[in-house]
């Protein structure tokens, strides 16, 4: 009973002593937690950290009920001075013994982070640096004085998860901080330099992150191992394992979106090598696949990669040069490449070297450019610093397709573009790309359908990629095409090309109604002007002009043949058109042309086409002067001939004219220039020596004569309002005449008459041809004929006229006389308008 009631004591006073312990430990607990360690313990743990060559601060240490002992806001230094803060941790858990602590033992073997924020200044030593913070951190670390292990370590970056394990060794320190060597503070700041370096990259790498959208159910993930020496961080192991899906990068042109991206890469510091065993990315439309090598002695990344995926996507979502958005492929382009990236030289060289030497191929279906729309490409090509090969180039287009091959190698002398080329579409189609105006114009000029056919195969060489330095030569061939919009059925020549200079040689071109042949035709794109050597040509002559020298053919659109003539040709033609402001420039023409045709031809004159037949001339062209030397043609039953000159067939040039006729049928002019259908017989011949400017009738100045030569001037239809009445009072003048000379020679037969014999003039016996002429002279748009002098059957008529051009009016004042009454005679007065001008008629001893 004793017994009982002593266990019952002990057992009470055993369980008030474990309660007031626990009270204690726990009032032990919170004081340590809240108020934490005095800085005597904190600064045995840093010493404790400063022994094995790690310096820190710590802010607060204390005490967790579950963690054990904590440091919190703990700064870790690159060199003992604390003058370049590697990181900050906002709490670690130091994996201590307590009874040791108690002992004031602190040997700290163990780091543990759970959810803490990390913070690394992106430029150590940097007051002012930039910070990378990391949350979520976790890990545990086993740190000894030469080691430091990552048993395992997560947190979050950029929306990645990354998770590291892995070792670093640390090789113990010989010296105490106090006594630290030049050596080790140079070897300090050279650590610090490439820690500066890797963060740079971080940093950069980070930049890029920010602009993805990853999902945030799946985010990215980010596995690496490594194992190292502290010391000295470039003979790191690394091993990489990325993997992401269902992200995105928006651009300024929409978003890239990738479905999947894995890569596998190593670093074995030890042999310097680098190795992207495996990337994968893939998106909509395709993969790429991407295998490198990096031997970092040799500063170049040796890589391997095939892609079906959407480059231009890809591309435009990395650089912003606009110049991405000219090209649309509908399905993505195939490409395969290996080579090598030059690193030394990546941002130290310039267009057109690139830092790399690569060769592959590339396949693409259907896409646009420039608004130019192709069917597919395929090629091979090869770079090599600053020379490029394009080998077995092949593109597509509903008109056709072109082969090429392409080189250029700057470190040649002169040769350092080279190319063959087979072009069997429409070339306009390339017209987008061409950035030289003067051949943009050239290509413009010529038009091709669907019923075209064309072939210009080529070679050649050039200073450069441009143009204008090439020197190609090669074979056209085209069908069923058209020129500044004139048909041709085909054209076909031997073609060289040097400084802006075209030679076609043996050239042939048809059409329907001919054909033309050329030894040589010139083209001096610069001069804009056509040369040619033994042109003969059968084709339509004004078409021909157009379709080379609009502005030549629209200054002789009087003239039209029936059937085009046959043409010779030598010379130079300047087919420049007038600039923007109008003005041209002196032409160059220096060329002999001559043309006969068998068949009609007609020349608008005078408002009225001339029907000329079998014409035929020569045009003469030099000194700035275009010289129409002879013109002969059949006109009208008789022959017509001109001569003409001038310095530029455009409005306000002056020109020299000379036209003549000889024994022109009366009835035809009468028919073509006076609507009349009354008969007329006789022939007109003349004259006329003329000046003037082109554009300005009233211009017109010059002289010369007319004869009509068996032919009555009265048919003429602005005398018909006056034929009747005058015939009328010319015969009733004569029947009165001739009464009174009876009456006189009746009186004188009387016997014993004083009558004295009749003064009137006798008739003259001899026969007067009939016809007229007249002096002809030009001025001020009028035709003044200051002698004109006429006989007919009956009459003889002396006068002057007039007629004006502009006014379309007319002004005659001539006198009219009976052939056998000389004596006899009518005043004639006619003015008003050509075609029905107003007539009056003065008799002798009366008022008009």
């Amino acid at each position: 009973m004793a017994r009982t009631r002593v266990m019952r004591i002990f057992r009470r006073f055993l369980l008030i002593l474990l309660l007031l312990v626990a009270g204690v430990a726990i009032w032990g607990a919170v004081y340590a937690q809240k108020k934490g360690f005095t800085r005597t313990w904190r600064e045995l743990v840093e010493g404790e950290f400063a022994k094995r060559g790690y310096y820190v601060d710590i802010g607060k240490l204390t005490l967790g009920p579950f963690q054990g002992l904590v440091a919190e806001d703990v700064r870790f230094f690159q060199d003992p001075q604390r003058r370049r803060e590697l990181a900050f941790v906002d709490n670690v858990i130091l994996d201590l013994d307590l009874s040791d602590v108690l002992n004031r033992d602190l040997t700290v073997n163990t780091l543990d982070v759970q959810d803490a924020q990390l913070t690394l200044p992106l430029t150590p030593g940097r007051r002012d640096s930039e910070l990378l913070k990391v949350n979520d951190f976790s890990a545990r670390l086993v740190v000894t004085e030469s080691q430091i292990e990552v048993v395992r370590a997560q947190a979050e970056l950029a929306g990645f998860i990354v998770s590291m394990k892995g070792s670093l060794y640390r090789p113990p320190r010989q010296v105490t901080p106090a006594e630290e060597t030049e050596e080790e503070l140079e070897a300090q700041r050279e650590q610090l330099l490439e820690i500066r370096r890797r963060f740079d990259r971080v940093q950069r790498v980070l930049d890029e992150l920010n602009t993805f959208s990853f999902a945030k159910d799946n985010p990215p993930r980010l596995e690496i191992e490594f194992a190292g020496d502290l010391a000295d961080l470039s003979h790191l192991k690394t091993t990489v394992l990325l993997s992401a899906s269902d992200f995105r990068r928006e651009t300024e042109r929409g978003f890239y979106a990738v479905k999947k991206l894995t890569a596998q890469a190593e670093y074995d510091g030890d042999k310097q090598l680098g190795l992207l065993k495996d990337l994968l990315l893939r998106d909509d439309v395709g993969d790429i696949r991407l295998r490198a090598e990096w031997p970092v002695a040799e500063k170049a990344i040796h890589f391997e990669v095939e892609s079906s995926a959407n480059l231009s996507a890809l591309a435009g979502s990395i650089w912003t040069n606009p110049q991405l958005g000219e090209v649309v492929f509908y399905s993505a382009p195939r490409v395969k490449a290996e080579g090598t990236l030059h690193l030394a030289e990546v941002g130290r060289v310039a267009w057109p070297r690139l830092p790399l030497n690569m060769m592959g191929e590339l396949r693409c279906d259907r896409f646009g450019s420039r608004g130019a729309v192709f069917d597919g490409m395929e090629l091979q090509f090869s770079v090599s610093g600053d020379r490029y090969y394009v080998r077995n180039l092949r593109l597509d287009h509903k008109s056709g397709l072109m082969l090429a091959n392409l080189m250029f190698d700057p470190s040649l002398t002169d040769d350092r573009f080279r190319f063959q080329s087979e072009i069997r579409m429409d070339p306009s189609v390339l017209m987008p790309f061409v950035t030289s105006e003067r051949t943009k114009h050239f290509l413009s000029d010529w038009q091709f359908d669907e019923n075209s056919a064309i072939y210009f195969a080529a070679l050649g060489e050039g200073t450069s990629i441009d143009p204008a330095s090439w020197n190609t030569r090669g074979v056209i061939d085209l069908r069923q095409f058209r020129r500044r919009s004139i048909s041709f059925d085909h054209l076909e020549t031997e073609y060289e090309s040097k400084d802006a200079v075209h030679d076609f040689r043996n050239l042939t071109v048809e059409r329907p109604e001919g054909q033309l042949t050329a030894a040589l035709v010139r083209h001096r794109v610069r001069e804009r002007t056509w040369e040619t050597e033994d042109l003969h040509s059968t084709l339509d002559l004004m078409a021909t002009l157009r379709a080379v020298a609009p502005s030549t053919a629209k200054a002789l659109t009087a003239f039209r043949f029936s059937h085009p003539p046959e043409v010779k040709m030598s010379g130079l033609v300047d087919s420049r058109e007038p600039s923007g402001d109008g003005e041209m420039p002196p032409p160059r023409h220096d060329f002999e042309l001559s043309f006969e045709s068998d068949h009609p031809a007609t020349f608008q004159f005078l408002g009225r086409p001339l029907p000329l037949m079998a014409p035929k001339g020569t045009v003469r062209a030099g000194d700035g002067k275009l010289r129409l030397e002879t013109f002969e043609a059949g006109l009208f039953g008789g022959t017509a001939s001109a001569t003409f000159e001038t310095d530029r067939l455009e409005s306000d040039r002056t020109y020299l004219a000379t036209i003549s006729g000889q024994d022109l049928a009366y009835g035809d002019l009468l028919r073509l220039y006076g609507n009349s259908e009354r008969p007329a017989e006789g022939t007109w011949s003349g004259q006329l020596d003329f000046s003037g400017r082109f554009g300005d009738p009233k211009s017109m100045a010059g002289d010369g004569s007319v004869t009509l030569k068996d032919g009555n001037l009265l048919a003429m239809p602005v005398f018909s309002p006056v034929v009747d009445g005058l015939m009328a009072s010319l015969a009733a003048l004569r029947t009165r005449e001739i009464e009174k000379q009876q009456a006189r020679e009746a009186e004188a037969e009387k016997p014993g008459s004083d009558a004295v014999e009749s003064i009137s003039e006798k008739p003259d016996e001899t026969a007067v041809p009939v016809g007229a002429q007249s002096r002809v002279k030009l001025a001020d748009g009028t035709i003044a004929f200051p002698d004109l002098r006429a006989t007919t059957d009956l009459l003889k008529i002396e006068g002057i006229g007039k007629v004006d051009g502009t006014s379309k009016t007319v002004d005659f004042d001539l006198n009219a006389s009976l052939l056998d009454l000389p004596g006899i005679g009518v005043g004639l007065k006619g003015s008003g308008a050509l075609a029905a001008p107003e007539w009056r008629l003065k008799l002798p001893g009366k008022g008009r």
